[in-house]
């Protein structure tokens, strides 16, 4: 029989999917399988039970008040629910069963181990990496019935899920000693790491073979359209049927798509992880909001670190759970993600969560989007067009005073249209005080809500927070009675911000003695700005300490436009500005031990390891000049360091490695231990497996020569090439950015950032053709005009005025747009001006337009533009040039001749006309040889000139005698 079993053909992957499903049954208890069974035959899990799901795990746990793990376990939860919901509408059928059971699966799993705390935090852990990689309905979804394939990998990957859940509950039916003795014989990661990888390998495949699948099937489409009688007359009416439900799926997500693609989600699961808070949901107020007939607005304020951002978080759950079917949008703006702090971005993203339940023929009835963005106003009427009437709409914003004012402008200006139509929205604001008295008239009819600094559940988080130290050991005491005095102090001094407790608390926890800790609760600070003052002084006195990569850190985290991973502060951390030589040896070691150092004035993100400030305050105090002189080398200027993030940009775009490959080694080489590069070793291998080969190396096994690559296989690692190189996704992005105030006083990087303009072997490096640069790109300077990049524009009307080549119509404009959009000015730029202005005196229209612009165009005129037209004789050029104020039309030329001087030696008595039509000439100018115009026109015999001159005001007064008489003669 095993003989057979071993040699009969493969179980398909949906049989196998089953069959895993039902050994899941097998090990549950008889009220379990009851409850499970229910669960299997109930409604497909929809959006709402997920955070449903996930607020019962938080209320299970216990452990501590401040801490929750339902965020970690979203990500896989909402893979499943989609698949579920996949299965059931686009299939149906005898899969759907299947599909909700591997829900229940999961839920039953989470509900049976969430009682075991130290074992729940590291499934919860395994569960939240896994969710990293999971696929998603939009990576698939449109495919799934498209791609057998498809379907079975699908099979394949939750099947592995199942089997997940199943060694959990397993290990949790074991005897507590037969659990201490699988713990330690078979650790936690030894038991589930080679499905974790099996997983991430499976879901790449789907991916893959998803966008495969979507390639042909978009060929494929096309192909038949062009011959869409004969096609349809050879298909079915289900295949015909099927042909639309695709193309529906696929205009909506590419209407989904050209709204917004930002992830929304990862800075609500970061508040969401500090804790929870409900103190608002009794509040009169917005049991009025959340249950109004009519559209209305609920304003929360409060002071900096009261916990605005939490309870915003808690309420997005809260409303989910209790509104499942309404529309919910959420934000979270990040003070060090850039992208969401723009209006277009909170605009376009909420209007995606709106819109993306809806049935894919909602979006038949817009016509295609053809651009890759929707601008504003698009993005506003598209959702009042496509959100049904009648719907309840909750829209919920959170620190917006994170915004710039253009932005908030901008987003003020939307926000009162969803009020303005047939819809109901709830729309909720988050924020301080003063943002809410400057834009509350926007946004009427409303509640405001303002935290008051009495909190009650400030005790209980410090009951919960200090039970959870103790707990865990990060707290020791030698005198238990000292609790309570901890205890007291941080209620007292805590005046309603949580962030001040967590600041304590982490000061608090690093004492080492009960007198040291008694000390500090003597002199707690009595504000933000002191407590970080005093985290720094702490920094400083530690041996371990390096101030100097402490700095670097704040500098690179500070100026970056979104977080960074770890692995890109690494490597942007081991940039030396100008040396384009790759270097690992120079790759801080232990990156995370590095930003540790940095102590709670950074964090980092456990699902994506992004580094951030604990806050949005600490940023603020760090980039400020410090009060404390001691904490002076902690400091950084902003300005500067978003230059000094720009050089290591451009100096990691010029490394000349990108091109290269890594030998791979033979599987039986013979290598000399020295030989092996340190490159390879730091890309190839984790830390610890680092250290491992080192002891093998230290110990000489076999001599000094000894075989370290069969050493290397024996450890279980092999040389690879290294694929990607971390930061250089951001430094491509962002290298413009960072380097709009460069200039060349910083030589070492200046000609690499040069030779970046005209780089053409690198995707996306440019947002212009890279073949179209010549330093005089129109569309160069098209981009550096509308994203205020300095550099660039004066890079390049440098190289116009050197080239002394005409300018086409277009690059005039950009020019003066320059000057209109209030950027920082160059010399050059007016000096550009000029030039082409005298360049363009035929062209009366090119030459209003200039005039007209407003721009400088006088400052190193000096040739005398109005003198040149006067000279000759261009009437219509000197109209042009007198319509404005600002000219300097008294200006000398090199012999002190003004306009006027030359106009009246000319006999030129329309121009004559025309520059005494402003009441600022000077009709008594004199040139170097101190002749006035009115003696120019009498030596010059120009009569009537003379008589014009005189009625204007010509001082005869101090003219030699003789030429007196002439005033009586005109006059």
């Amino acid at each position: 029989m095993a003989l057979a079993l071993r040699t009969a053909a493969p179980l398909k992957p949906e049989i196998r999917l089953a069959q895993a499903l039902s050994e899941f049954e097998a090990i549950l208890h008889d009220d379990e399988k009851k409850l499970f069974r229910t669960w299997r035959a109930g409604r497909p899990p929809n959006v709402s039970d997920v955070m449903k799901l996930t607020a019962e795990i938080d209320k299970d746990n216990r452990l501590c008040f401040g801490r929750c793990f339902g965020p970690r376990l979203t990500s896989i939860l909402e893979t499943v629910q989609q698949f579920s919901s996949v299965v059931d509408v686009i299939v149906g059928g005898s899969q759907s069963p299947i599909a909700t059971s591997i829900w229940g699966v999961l839920r039953m799993t989470l509900q049976i181990t969430v009682k075991f705390a130290s074992y729940f935090d590291n499934l919860s852990a395994l569960f939240m990496r896994i969710g990293r990689s999971c696929p998603r309905y939009g990576q698939y979804g449109v495919m799934y019935t498209k791609s057998q394939r498809l379907q079975e990998a699908l099979c394949d990957y939750f099947c592995i899920v199942v089997t997940v859940c199943k060694k959990a509950v397993l290990f949790i039916r074991k005897s507590p000693i037969a659990q201490l003795s699988a713990a330690i014989l078979k650790p936690f990661q030894s038991e589930f790491g080679p499905l974790e990888v099996n997983l991430e390998t499976i879901a790449d495949a789907i991916r893959e073979e998803a966008s495969l699948a979507f390639k042909q099937e978009v060929a494929l489409e096309k192909k038949e359209a062009s011959r869409f009688r004969a096609w349809s007359s050879l298909k079915t009416a289900t295949e015909i049927q099927e042909a639309k439900k695709f193309r529906a799926q696929k205009e909506k997500y590419r209407f989904l798509n050209a709204c917004s693609t930002y992830n929304h989600q990862a800075a609500w699961k970061r508040a969401r992880k500090v804790g929870e808070s409900t103190r608002v949901f009794a509040h009169a107020d917005y049991r009025h909001w959340i249950q109004a007939s009519t559209s209305s607005v609920l304003w929360m304020t409060g002071i900096l670190g009261s916990g605005k951002t939490v309870i915003t978080a808690s309420l997005v759950q809260e409303v989910r759970i209790q509104f499942p079917n309404a529309l919910l949008g959420y934000f979270f703006c990040s003070h060090d993600d850039a992208e969401s702090l723009q209006a277009k971005t909170i605009l376009g993203n909420l209007a995606r969560q709106l819109l993306s339940l809806l049935s894919p023929d909602t979006f038949a009835s817009i016509d295609t989007v053809e651009s890759v963005q929707l601008d504003n106003d698009e993005i506003v009427s598209y959702l009042h067009k496509l959100t049904p009437q009648n719907e309840q709409a909750f829209v919920i914003i959170d620190g917006l005073d994170e915004c710039p004012e253009i932005e908030l402008d901008k987003l003020f200006s939307y926000l009162p249209k969803f009020l303005q139509t047939s819809h109901l929205f709830h729309i909720f604001c988050s924020s301080r005080p003063d943002l809410h008295t400057r834009y509350r008239a926007s946004l009427q009819p409303q509640l405001h809500l303002p935290l008051p600094v009495e909190n009650h559940e400030i005790a209980q988080y410090i009951d919960s927070a200090l039970e959870d130290r103790l707990t865990t050991g990060s707290l020791c005491l030698g005198d238990p009675t000292i609790i309570l005095a901890i205890r007291q102090a941080l209620v007292e001094g805590s005046r309603g911000m949580f962030l001040w407790v967590v600041f304590q608390l982490e000061s608090i926890c690093a004492e080492l003695t009960d007198e040291a800790i008694l000390t500090a609760l003597q002199s707690l600070p009595k504000d933000l700005p002191e407590t970080f003052d005093r985290v720094l002084r702490k920094l400083a006195e530690k041996r371990t300490t390096n101030p100097a990569t402490c700095r670097k850190i704040f500098a690179i985290v500070a100026a970056a436009q979104r977080p960074l991973t770890l692995d890109e502060l690494r490597e942007a951390m081991g940039v030396v500005p100008g040396d384009t030589e790759w270097d690992p040896r120079k790759l801080i070691n232990d990156i995370q031990m590095a930003v540790s150092h940095c102590r709670s004035l950074l964090l980092i993100d456990e699902e994506d390891s992004t580094v951030h400030f604990s806050h949005h305050s600490v940023k603020q105090y760090i980039v400020s000049s410090p009060e404390d002189p001691s904490t002076r080398q902690f400091h950084v200027e902003l300005p500067e360091a978003n230059l000094d993030l720009g050089e290591i940009c451009v100096t990691y775009l010029n490394y000349n490695v990108f091109n290269t490959t890594l030998t791979r080694m033979g599987n039986h080489a013979a290598v000399q231990p020295q030989a092996i590069t340190t490159a390879i070793v730091e890309r190839a291998f984790p830390q610890a497996a680092v250290s491992k080969v080192a002891l093998k190396l230290l110990k000489r096994e076999g001599g000094k020569d000894f075989d370290l690559g069969a050493r290397l296989q024996e450890v279980g690692f092999k040389e690879r090439k290294r694929e990607n190189y971390s930061f250089l996704a951001y430094a491509k992005l962002f290298w413009l950015f960072h380097t709009r105030q460069f200039h060349i006083r910083r030589p070492a990087t200046y000609q690499l950032w040069l030779g970046l303009l005209s780089k053409n072997d690198m995707i996306g490096l440019l947002p212009w053709d890279p073949e179209a640069w010549h330093g005089q790109s129109e569309r160069g300077l098209q981009w550096a005009v509308e994203n205020g990049h300095d550099a660039l524009i004066c890079e390049i009307t440098s190289n116009l005025i050197k080239s002394n080549a005409g300018l086409p119509l277009r690059t005039l404009q950009l020019l003066i747009g320059v000057e209109t959009k209030h950027l920082q000015l160059y010399p050059d730029i007016h000096q550009c001006a000029a030039q082409v202005l005298a360049k363009y005196c035929e062209d009366y229209t090119m030459l209003s337009m200039l005039v007209d612009s407003g721009l400088n165009l006088y400052q190193r005129d000096e040739k005398g533009l109005l003198i040149s037209a006067v000279l000759e004789g261009r009437t219509q050029v000197v109209k042009a040039l007198l319509r404005r104020k600002d000219f300097a039309i008294n200006k000398r030329d090199g012999d002190g001749m003004t306009a006027l001087n030359h106009a009246a030696v000319r006999g030129d008595e329309e121009m004559v006309r025309l520059l005494l039509s402003r009441e600022d000439i000077d009709v008594n100018s004199f040139n170097n040889a101190r002749w006035t115009p009115f003696k120019h026109a009498v030596f010059a015999g120009h009569k009537e000139i003379a008589k014009i001159l005189l009625d204007h005001g010509a001082n005869v007064a101090r003219l030699p005698s003789r030429l007196q008489i002439y005033h009586q003669i005109y006059h």
